[in-house]
């Protein structure tokens, strides 16, 4: 039934990519939207590649490989803002092992992969899988969050 109603709802005749870094890509409308990209130690991660019907892959993969590369990086530039949401939602501080307490569930990769074009980046909250913390960068700088849940 899925497959039938991703073909049914379908916005565009854009057909579907397997790509060799990303996987099984289905266009979307302005961006192309990958389920379950593997890379490294993290798995089943949800990817927004902003490009267009056909657009160039390889610096969206440059990106992507850089912050699932360099993840420690980019949890030392947002772990303040998402500190300060899970403490309000769950009443307790994050752990000083971020992963202990959230897991990397997607990213999207910013317009022609540039860091400094807007991008964002979610994680599940292990102990209230409700709670979806999604963070919003903008010239390579946590800007915003929001809480799904």
């Amino acid at each position: 039934m899925k497959n039938f109603s991703k073909k049914l709802f379908k916005s565009n005749s854009v057909p579907d990519i397997d790509h060799p870094f990303f996987g099984k890509m289905l266009y979307a409308g302005g961006y192309w939207e990958v389920e379950e990209l593997t890379y490294g130690n993290y798995s089943n991660i949800s990817v927004s590649v902003n490009a267009h019907e056909n657009g160039l892959f390889e610096p969206h993969e440059n990106f992507t490989k850089n912050i699932l590369s360099n993840l420690d990086e980019t949890i030392k530039k947002l772990k303040l803002k998402i500190s300060e949401q899970f403490e309000s939602f769950l009443q307790k501080p994050v752990p000083d092992n971020f992963f202990d307490e959230f897991a990397l569930i997607g990213l999207s990769t910013p317009e022609n992969g540039d860091i400094n074009n807007g991008w964002d980046i979610s994680f599940e909250c292990k102990s209230d899988q409700d709670h979806t913390f999604t963070v919003y960068f903008e010239n390579g700088v946590a800007s915003e969050i929001s809480v799904d849940g």
